[in-house]
């Protein structure tokens, strides 16, 4: 993981540096908690974005956050859309202590969704499906787009595509991205929230469309017992997808993101990203 100081998350510079760059092709854990995977399929680039950031400006103040953006394919500037939607929503989780962390989310995706509107003005956009979680034990999500989160052991999946056959059961001819929502719409964004405060499940499952959708995507046989976040295992899983679109996933464990919490010291932002800072 990255180590960064507070100071250039309120700048928000070299966050910036680090989702502008090409993701990594494959695996590989991100801490003690969690573990990303990042495929670019049959595709000229990879315009999926995922990180896991652990953050504390103070002491008893800490959150841990895991996201997913998926740029999206027909529009304009895909990777460019989730490299922005991903710097400033990690950006503003990093910057907002002093709200609670259901309006901290509220605020990261609705400032992610106005920046990249402000760019592209509605010609490109993102998907973002993302969870965060505070020193106090909450478990808190956010969804737009068809970008996936599951849930427990077995999983099962908690968000709604922002899709015709995910809100009706039924495929459209629907343009653009054939989603709904999106992060970039502006002023139409609707996002989906969630409060897993009170479920009793250890493992979640972020994942773009790629890899849910993948031919050889059987997500009943990724998680082999309760917990299980080892890089290896989501890497062996990974080599089994015939994916077409890129295919990206972070699984993590609730209880072992908690105990990284616990350690975390103050004034970190230590951030894990499917990409990698260059030139630093």
């Amino acid at each position: 993981m990255i180590s960064m100081s507070m100071d250039s998350a309120v700048r928000g510079t070299s966050l910036t540096a680090l989702f502008s760059n090409a993701p990594n092709e494959g695996g590989f854990p991100a801490g003690r908690a969690a573990s990303l995977i990042s495929l670019i399929g049959r595709r000229a680039d990879n315009q999926d974005r995922a990180c896991v950031a652990l953050m504390s400006p103070r002491p008893g103040q800490a959150r841990f956050v895991a996201a997913v953006f998926d740029g999206i394919g027909g529009m304009e500037a895909g990777a460019g859309a989730a490299s922005l939607a991903a710097s400033t929503f990690i950006q503003s989780l990093a910057t907002s202590f002093s709200v609670d962390l259901d309006v901290a989310l509220a605020m990261a995706i609705s400032e992610a969704n106005a920046a990249v509107w402000a760019t592209l003005r509605g010609r490109g956009g993102t998907t973002l499906t993302a969870i965060a979680m505070s020193g106090s034990g909450r478990c808190l999500a956010v969804h737009v787009g068809d970008s996936r989160l599951y849930v427990g052991f077995p999983l099962r999946q908690i968000t709604t595509d922002d899709s015709p056959r995910g809100l009706f059961g039924y495929d459209l001819d629907f343009a653009p991205g054939g989603i709904f929502q999106f992060v970039g719409i502006g002023d139409r964004l609707r996002f989906q929230s969630f409060d897993l405060s009170k479920d009793e499940f250890d493992s979640l499952l972020l994942t773009t469309d790629g890899f849910h959708s993948a031919e050889g995507a059987d997500l009943s046989t990724l998680l082999h017992r309760p917990g299980d976040t080892t890089g290896a295992a989501l890497e062996r899983f990974g080599k089994r997808l015939l994916p077409n679109d890129n295919a990206t996933a972070v699984l993590i464990s609730r209880r072992r993101a908690m105990a990284e919490l616990g350690r975390l010291a103050e004034g970190a932002l230590l951030v894990a990203s499917t990409t990698e800072l260059r030139d630093r």
